[in-house]
């Protein structure tokens, strides 16, 4: 009798978990994923087909942050969109990392075959983009669902403004006090990193708690967990810009090395871009988390004296 009222009450709580979770959302994110994931691949193709020697190194090193990244959230995306009505943990994660593994493969054949490059370059990029997405369908095998998809929907408005803030990056150069020099340059493009990676961290702490508010409460009777899932919800974007630059950086580090023998402005240039990707994963992290946090531990009623 026990052990048949433990395998019933299982498949409750999942559903228990899954109640606020809108129909068609999960299968959205992962469309958005993964047409995000492709465009990306299809951009980076028209920068990198039949380029050989140094400027492919160079090209391909400017490239990969963007391509890993695309890839790690398509795997999540889709590996949550997977997983979503699974109730055991065992074949929730063998699923998610199985989603993960077929996400993968497909980017890692696409630039195997379609990018022309040397092989070992070729490789080292399909790697890199592989592996992020299978860890990718790992992460979107947590539980509970809502946090999970919290934290992705909010990770959308963190990447467009990064891409908004590329795309005017001149004006803004000016805006935060560049005047011609290199030292100017180099000043305010760590002023505009710092803003833009705390605004990014308020956005996603801030949607993260309303949207989670807005649900209802999470199924979970321990609040030290309920806590951990709003830090989560609003700590994934920044989780994913800093996972995208450890797989950058470890999957493809022979790779950016060989692309800073180059010359020493190859070595300042990407040197630059990786300390301020970092910087930009920690910010968002720690403020995302802190704003979730902060907002929901003001909704806690004291207890009565």
């Amino acid at each position: 009798m026990t052990k048949t009222g433990i395998a019933d009450r299982a498949p409750a709580k999942s559903a228990q978990d899954t109640t606020a979770i809108k129909t068609g959302v999960p299968t959205a994110l992962a469309a958005v994923g993964l047409v995000w994931l492709a465009v990306t691949l299809a951009v980076a193709r028209g920068t990198l087909h039949g380029s050989s020697g140094d400027v492919a190194l160079s090209t391909a090193a400017l490239s990969l942050p963007a391509l890993v990244q695309a890839a790690v959230f398509a795997g999540i995306a889709a590996g949550f969109a997977t997983t979503i009505g699974i109730a055991r943990t065992r074949t929730r994660v063998l699923a998610g990392f199985g989603t993960g593994l077929a996400v993968g493969v497909l980017a890692f054949g696409t630039v195997l075959l379609g990018y022309g490059l040397e092989r070992g370059l070729e490789t080292a990029v399909a790697s890199a983009i592989g592996v992020a997405a299978l860890l990718g369908g790992g992460i979107g095998a947590l539980r509970p669902a809502r946090m999970l998809q919290t934290g992705l929907i909010v990770t959308l408005p963190v990447i467009v403004l990064g891409y908004v803030v590329g795309h005017f990056s001149e004006p803004l150069l000016k805006l935060f006090g560049y005047d011609g020099t290199v030292a100017s340059r180099y000043s305010a493009s760590g002023y505009i990193g710092f803003t833009e990676a705390l605004i990014q961290g308020l956005i996603a702490g801030i949607v993260a708690f309303v949207l989670l508010r807005r649900g209802g409460p999470l199924p979970i009777k321990d609040n030290r967990i309920v806590f951990v899932a709003y830090a989560f919800a609003g700590a994934l974007p920044g989780l994913i810009i800093g996972l995208s630059e450890v797989l950058t950086r470890g999957g493809a580090a022979w790779l950016i090395d060989m692309t800073t023998t180059f010359s020493k402005y190859d070595q300042v240039l990407f040197g630059w871009g990786n300390g301020n990707r970092a910087n930009q994963a920690l910010v968002v992290f720690f403020i995302g988390a802190l704003a979730s946090l902060i907002l929901y531990g003001r909704t806690i009623k004291k207890p009565a004296a």
